[in-house]
């Protein structure tokens, strides 16, 4: 029971983590230049609680998960960032967006954006790649 609990946060944490890599590429405009940084704040507490729980929950190797669930966050941040960019440069996709509100001028950020994903992608690659203790001996029924 304990271990799908852990799964379930660890799930949902992951979830919410994979947002703050899409924030990182965002450019708000010179008008909300503190925007990013309190935006990626708050995306990270909201991640870290769940994030938290799960590996204080774990009966595994809590660090390996970690970092696992980290290098996920971040290809599934990838996968809906290119579908997204890809939705939006689209010329089929144009005749949609008069049915849309007006959207806030938003622009790229490249250079940020990619030193947060390599941050997060080195952080969790580091979480992951260490050696599991010591492992128990696997009990042969009787």
């Amino acid at each position: 029971m304990r271990r799908v609990v852990s799964v379930i946060f660890l799930a949902l944490g992951g979830w919410l983590l994979m947002a703050e890599p899409i924030i990182a590429f965002m450019d708000f405009g010179s008008d909300l230049k503190g925007a990013r940084p309190l935006l990626l704040l708050i995306e990270f507490v909201m991640a870290g609680v769940p994030l938290a729980l799960g590996v204080l929950l774990s009966p595994g190797e809590r660090r390996r998960e970690l970092g696992l669930t980290i290098l996920l966050a971040v290809g599934a941040a990838l996968f809906c960032g290119v579908s997204i960019a890809a939705m939006l440069v689209d010329p089929e996709f144009k005749q949609f967006m008069p049915l849309m509100p007006p959207m806030p001028k938003l622009g790229i950020a490249p250079i940020a954006g990619i030193i947060n994903l390599l941050i997060l992608t080195t952080v969790g690659w580091l979480l992951y790649r260490q050696r599991p203790s010591v492992t128990r001996a696997v009990q042969r029924p009787r």
